[in-house]
C-alpha cells in the first residue's frame, strides 16, 4: 500500500526543544509536509481542540504539568482523539511500573528512545496501514455506531482477509459493550479454550461475569492471570469478579497486586478504595483516595469527586473508633470540605459539600451543626440548577440515612421513585443505598437468594449458603437481614472448624452490623449473633493458647 505521508498531519509533542526537531527532521524524511510541534500537554490539547491530527507522537515525560499518558486519557475522554489516528507514545523510561501504565490506555505504538528512523517508519507504517484497513469499522466507531461496525467486521470476516483477526477482537469486544453476550461467548471461547489466547480469555472472563456465571469466570482469568503476571487488565477483571461474587477479601488483594505493579491509575485507586471500604478496611481505603487526589492533578480525574470521597470515608471510619480519634478524623474531614468548596466552587459541589458536613458533625454528635448543614444544603438545592438532579437526590437520601433522618429520607426516596422508575442505573442505585431495597427486580434478587441461603443452611452446606448470602451482600451492601443471614453461616463453619478465612469475614460483617440501630427490628438477632461470635472467638483463642503451649 503507498502511504501518502506528505497529505497527513502530525504533532509533535516533547518538551525537550532538540528532540522536537530531530523528530521533526525524520518525520520530513518520510514525506511528510504539515508537521506541527507542542512542548507540553496544555499546548497539545490547545492544538487538538482547534484541528484533527492523523498522526500524534507524544513523550511520555513532559516536565512540570501533565504526562503522556494523562493526554492520552484527556484526549480521549474529551473526543478530541479518533479510532483512526495514529497515537505513537515515546519515552526513554525504562521503569516497568510506567511502561505498563503507559500501554494501559492503548496507544497505537510505543516506541522506546532512542529510536532509528527505520524502526519508527516501520512501525508507522504498520499501524497506518491497519488503521487503513479498518477505516471503514473505525469510522464507525468514532460515531459510536456500534450496529454498522459489527456489521463491517462481519465483512472483512468473510473475506478472510489480513484483518480478519483484528476484526473478530473488535465484533467480540463490541458484542460485549453492547450486552450481546451469547455472540462474544462464540467468538471467545475457541481461542480461549483451544490455544489459551490472552485476549480470548480476558474477554471471556469479563463476559461470563456480565452474565452471572462467576466461577466459570474465574477460572479463566485466574488461567490469565497466571500466563501474564502483569496484566493490569487481567488484575482488574478478576477484582471485579471476586467482588461480585462476594469474595471482597481477594477482590481487595487482587488490586492491591495490581496497583503494586502499576500504582499511576486514578480510577484503580478508587476502585480499591471501594472495595476497601466494602471489606472493612478503612485505612487501606485512605491511604488509596489520598494517592488518587494526588495522582489526580493535571489530569481529566481531577476534581471535587476526590476530595468528596475522602472526606466521607473519614467519616465512617470516625464512626467506628473512639471518641478522641473520631474528632482528629472529624477535623481532616472537614478541612478536607473546605478546600473543595474553595476548590471547586459550583453550587453542586456546594450542596455535595454541606451533606457531606452533616454526616461529619453527625458523628461527633454535634446535631446543631447537622442540621445547620442540612438546611443549608436543602436551600442551595432549592435553587440549583443541574444537569444530573438524581445525583444530588441520592446524596440526600444517603445522607439522611446516616444523621438518622428516616421520615426526610423516605421522602426523597419517594420522589426518586416518582421520577425514576423506568431508569435502571438510577434505582440500582438508591437499592445500593438502603437497608431494605425498593425495587421490585431487588426486591425478587433478594427473595430468591434468601430462599436458596437458607435452604443450603437447613441443610448443613455452609459454604453454599456462604456463597450466596455474599452475592447479595455485594449487591446490597447495607441490607441488614442478608448481612445477619450471612454472619449466621459463617458462625455455623466456625463452629465446626477453626476457619481462618471466615473468621475474617464475621469480623467484617460484625463492623458492619455494629453500626445497626437499636431500634431496629432486627437487634435483638444482631446480638445473639454478636454474643455467639464472641464466644467463638474467646474458644478459638483458647484452643490456639492451648496448641501454643502443646
Amino acid at each position: 500500500m503507498l502511504i501518502p505521508y506528505s497529505e497527513l498531519r502530525y504533532l509533535i509533542v516533547d518538551d525537550f526543544d532538540s528532540y522536537r526537531a530531530s523528530l521533526n527532521e525524520m518525520i520530513l524524511g518520510i514525506g511528510a509536509n504539515h508537521v506541527y510541534l507542542a512542548r507540553d500537554g496544555k499546548e497539545a490539547i490547545r492544538m487538538c481542540k482547534a484541528t484533527p491530527y492523523d498522526v500524534i507522537f507524544m513523550d511520555y515525560n513532559l516536565g512540570k504539568g501533565k504526562n503522556g499518558q494523562q493526554i492520552l486519557e484527556e484526549l480521549h475522554a474529551s473526543n478530541l482523539i479518533k479510532n483512526r489516528t495514529v497515537f505513537i507514545m515515546t519515552t526513554a523510561e525504562v521503569n516497568t511500573g510506567m511502561v505498563l501504565s503507559a500501554l494501559e490506555h492503548q496507544p497505537d505504538v510505543y516506541l522506546a528512545k532512542p529510536f532509528s528512523f527505520t524502526e519508527l517508519k516501520n512501525r508507522l507504517d504498520t499501524a497506518y496501514i491497519r488503521n487503513k484497513e479498518l477505516e471503514d469499522i473505525l469510522w464507525a466507531l468514532d460515531a459510536s455506531d456500534y450496529k454498522k461496525a459489527i456489521t463491517h467486521c462481519d465483512e472483512k470476516i468473510d473475506k478472510r482477509n489480513s484483518t480478519a483477526f483484528w476484526c473478530q477482537k473488535i465484533k467480540a469486544e463490541l458484542l460485549y459493550k453492547t450486552g450481546q453476550y451469547e455472540g462474544a461467548l462464540e467468538i471467545y471461547q475457541p481461542p480461549a479454550d483451544d490455544r489459551q489466547s490472552s485476549w480470548a480469555l480476558l474477554g471471556l472472563g469479563k463476559t461470563l461475569t456480565a452474565m452471572k456465571k462467576f466461577s466459570e469466570a474465574n477460572r479463566y482469568l485466574s488461567l490469565l492471570l497466571e500466563k501474564t503476571p502483569l496484566s493490569l487488565e487481567a488484575h482488574d477483571a478478576l477484582a471485579d469478579n471476586l467482588q461480585k461474587s462476594g469474595d471482597i477479601e481477594l477482590a481487595q488483594q487482587t488490586l492491591k497486586s495490581a496497583l503494586s505493579i502499576s500504582g499511576r491509575s486514578v480510577p484503580r485507586h478508587k476502585t480499591y478504595a471501594d472495595i476497601c471500604i466494602q471489606n472493612e478496611d478503612l485505612e487501606s481505603a485512605l491511604d488509596a483516595l489520598r494517592k488518587a487526589i494526588s495522582l489526580a492533578t493535571n489530569s481529566i480525574h481531577y476534581g471535587a469527586d476526590n476530595g468528596l470521597r475522602l472526606a466521607r470515608c473519614l467519616t465512617l471510619y470516625a464512626s467506628g473508633v473512639e471518641q478522641v480519634v473520631a474528632k482528629s478524623l472529624i477535623k481532616e474531614a472537614l478541612n478536607t470540605l473546605a478546600e473543595v468548596t474553595k476548590e471547586f466552587g459550583e453550587p453542586e459541589v456546594q450542596v455535595k459539600s454541606k451533606l457531606a458536613e452533616a454526616c461529619a458533625h453527625h458523628v461527633i454528635k454535634n446535631s446543631r451543626e447537622v442540621n445547620a448543614a442540612i438546611d443549608i444544603a436543602a436551600t442551595l438545592h432549592g435553587a440549583l440548577e443541574t444537569d444530573k438532579p438524581a445525583e444530588i437526590l441520592l446524596e440526600f437520601v444517603d445522607t439522611y440515612g446516616q444523621t438518622d433522618n428516616d421520615e426526610k429520607a423516605q421522602d426523597v426516596v419517594s420522589v426518586l421513585q416518582e421520577r425514576y422508575s423506568n431508569d435502571a442505573i438510577i434505582v440500582s442505585a438508591l437499592d445500593v443505598l438502603l437497608d431494605k431495597p425498593v425495587s421490585k427486580d431487588a426486591q425478587q434478587d433478594i427473595k430468591g437468594i434468601n430462599k436458596r441461603g437458607v435452604s443450603h443452611y437447613k441443610k448443613g452446606r455452609y459454604d453454599y449458603a456462604i456463597e450466596e448470602f455474599s452475592i447479595a451482600l455485594a449487591r446490597y451492601p447495607k441490607h441488614v437481614g442478608i448481612q445477619l443471614n450471612l454472619m449466621q453461616a459463617l458462625l455455623a463453619i466456625l463452629a465446626e472448624d477453626s476457619n481462618e478465612k471466615c473468621l475474617k469475614k464475621c469480623h467484617v460483617v460484625m463492623k458492619k452490623l455494629d453500626r445497626i440501630s437499636e431500634d431496629d427490628e432486627q437487634f435483638t438477632r444482631y446480638q445473639s449473633l454478636k454474643s455467639k461470635f464472641e464466644k467463638l472467638k474467646d474458644k478459638l483463642n483458647a484452643d490456639n493458647d492451648d496448641s501454643a503451649s502443646g
